[in-house]
């Protein structure tokens, strides 16, 4: 039987903030993308400014506790013929 090659890859990746200074990237790169999403949110009426307003504010109370801590994981795919 005629051995085949691998048609795809996979390739598992994380990402995590613990230190102070990462954290505070982390929440300026999750405000950007609430601001980048909200606008569409609040046009369709998804959300309510109030509502944008007091996850921004969440996310800068997380940010700050001495303990706080990200971990992003996701799986990368690439297949071919």
């Amino acid at each position: 039987m005629a051995s085949r090659e691998p048609s795809h890859q996979v390739i598992e990746s994380s990402w995590t903030a613990s230190a102070k200074e990462e954290v505070s990237l982390c929440a300026s790169f999750l405000k950007a993308q609430l601001q980048g999403f909200s606008t569409t949110a609040l046009a369709n009426n998804l959300l309510g400014k109030d509502e944008v307003e007091a996850v921004a504010a969440e996310i800068d109370k997380w940010a700050s506790q001495p303990d706080a801590f990200y971990s992003d994981m996701y799986c990368e795919a690439v297949g071919w013929k």
